[in-house]
């Protein structure tokens, strides 16, 4: 007979809810945000779709390639406005009007 202690059960169970819940955070955060994971040299390792949609690369174009890729004009000069514009911040790095901070 294969039974599992309740300790067990229990610790399934939380797992299981953990998982959810962080597969729900997830789909948030790829739904509302730009989404870049680099290991440590910088390379690209995840992405997710508003990241390629906004850069206008592909995910195969972007994975395994450096944030800087010289030479490359990525990112645009309008991605990083588009993104400083959501952040309300100039592409300067200073507040803008739109933010509600001078």
């Amino acid at each position: 007979m294969n039974r599992k202690a309740p300790e067990a059960v229990a610790s399934k169970e939380s797992m299981d809810i953990y998982q959810r819940e962080l597969d729900n955070l997830k789909a948030a955060l790829d739904e509302h945000a730009i989404v870049a994971v680099t290991d440590p040299q910088g390379r690209i390792t995840q992405i997710n779709g508003k990241f390629c949609a906004i850069s206008k690369y592909s995910r195969e174009e972007l994975l395994g390639q450096d944030h800087r890729m010289t030479g490359s004009g990525f990112p645009t000069r309008e991605f990083i406005a588009w993104t400083a514009r959501k952040l309300g911040q100039s592409a300067s790095g200073g507040a803008t009007a739109a933010s509600g901070r001078h």
